[in-house]
């Protein structure tokens, strides 16, 4: 993700979710997602972050964001 090789880390990111479901692996495909324009797919990856931390302010912030 950081190489800048967006498509890799989407598989990547993919195949490590369908070994373990990861929160953090969620957060890093948003952000992939979010880079690559690829918004109503980053959004569900905060949907189901905001379901398990309901709490976090931080989250709902980044749909905002990602919905305007």
């Amino acid at each position: 993700m950081k190489t800048g090789e967006v498509d890799y880390a989407v598989r990547c990111f993919k195949h490590a979710l369908e070994i373990k479901d990861d929160l953090e692996i969620h957060d890093h495909l948003s952000i992939v997602y979010a880079s690559k324009g690829m918004f109503s797919e980053a959004y569900e990856e905060l949907q189901t972050l905001s379901k398990a931390q309901p709490d976090n302010v931080q989250i709902f912030i980044r749909m905002a964001n990602i919905a305007s």
